[in-house]
């Protein structure tokens, strides 16, 4: 209703994207946000997700790399990233990403929305790529 409303467009750009559906639409509504805002890590985190839900890697990248850098201790933002890189086919740094999500997670004060059951997906994720690229080492634990 109210154009100039930054947050509810990114709201529900990010909903549309994370359901993957609209996707090209809800890449406008996020586009709309930055205008207002463009140097917000979540919208940028946001834009970088909608991308990947388009398959579209290489356009997720920047995006999820700018909001990493702007909100370093976001769990979600890391696990965005890690998805892309693995979608470019960089199984290191997803790993790595993944890695520092699950670390951060477990911060007490975490104004994040990561919950327990995303944690443990993405720890189950996280043990999968190990045994893929043959990393040495005991499976991620549980806290």
């Amino acid at each position: 209703m109210d154009p100039l409303n930054d947050a509810a467009a990114n709201y529900l750009g990010y909903m549309l994207a994370d359901r993957g559906v609209r996707l090209a639409e809800s890449v406008k509504y996020i586009k709309d946000a930055l205008k207002i805002e463009p140097n917000n890590g979540a919208y940028l985190d946001s834009l970088g997700w909608a991308y990947h839900k388009m398959n579209r890697n290489e356009m997720a990248q920047g995006p999820l790399e700018k909001a990493v850098k702007l909100i370093p201790k976001d769990p979600t933002i890391r696990q965005h990233l890690g998805y892309v890189y693995l979608g470019l086919g960089e199984k290191a740094k997803a790993l790595q990403e993944w890695e520092t999500a699950l670390k951060f997670a477990h911060k007490e004060g975490s104004s994040s929305d990561f919950g327990p059951q995303q944690a443990a997906k993405l720890r189950r994720e996280v043990n999968h790529l190990k045994r893929q690229v043959g990393q040495p080492g005991s499976p991620v634990v549980q806290n």
